[in-house]
């Protein structure tokens, strides 16, 4: 299945964290914009919901969290 690339702009409002975490993650895997950040965050969670893996993968995130405080 071919699926045409179109270049349409979205606008959404982010907070001040969702900013700060967009640049965090944009820094730490060396993404050079934050479109390429934001496609990646997309594209990791249509997987982890594809798979299965998106209430497991969020379980084990509060579980961790719970963990450190």
């Amino acid at each position: 299945m071919v699926i045409q690339k179109y270049d349409i702009s979205k606008t959404f409002k982010l907070s001040a964290q969702n900013i700060v975490s967009l640049s965090e993650i944009e820094q730490e895997k060396g993404f050079k914009s934050d479109s390429e950040a934001i496609r990646f965050c997309i594209n990791f969670t249509k997987v982890a919901i594809k798979e299965g893996l998106d209430l497991v993968t969020i379980s084990t995130l509060l579980e961790k969290l719970a963990q450190r405080g």
